[in-house]
């Protein structure tokens, strides 16, 4: 459980890639049911912070983008 902890603070950090995010998928074989759900609510976690990352970053990146534009233009 100790390596699902510190894996879940290095996804929830954004540090480690979103290939790293299956890896809490193959607790769907662990037998022991709080351990299972509280894998579950990491994983629900990391994909909520990292759509909210991409809603606000997005925007940024877009306008920073659009204006790289009109000064080549």
């Amino acid at each position: 459980m100790a390596f699902i902890q510190k894996l879940h603070k290095g996804l929830m950090s954004l540090r480690l890639p979103l290939q790293y995010l299956s890896i809490l998928c193959l607790a769907a074989n662990e037998t022991d049911k709080s351990h299972r759900s509280m894998v579950k609510q990491m994983l629900a976690a990391n994909i909520n912070r990292r759509r909210e990352y991409l809603r606000q970053n997005s925007v940024a990146n877009s306008l920073y983008l659009f204006i790289f534009v009109l000064r080549t233009l």
